[in-house]
């Protein structure tokens, strides 16, 4: 059975299965707590009742896209970003 531990700061250290209580002692930080699972994202931090998971990463193409887009609404842009863009919407999808 994997067990989960948290440092005292609430910070994810990890999951372990099959050490006993001995070796779990020397491999964990003093004050570690047991947690009854482990967080979607290793980010997260224990509050004491659970994992609070960090704000997701914006999506990189996502904003590019945004920004051509916005530039693509510019009079004054030319046709180059509009193919640009084109392209980069297609690898998308």
């Amino acid at each position: 059975m994997t067990r989960f531990f948290v440092k005292p700061d609430g910070s994810y250290i990890g999951g372990f299965d099959g050490q006993g209580a001995a070796e779990l002692a020397a491999l964990l930080p003093p004050g570690a707590i047991e947690v009854p699972s482990a967080p979607k994202d290793a980010r997260a931090t224990w509050d004491g009742a659970k994992f609070i998971e960090p704000a997701p990463q914006p999506d990189r193409r996502a904003a590019l896209l945004a920004s051509l887009d916005a530039a693509i609404n510019d009079a004054a842009t030319p046709a180059k970003i509009k193919d640009a863009f084109t392209a980069l919407k297609a690898l998308n999808q």
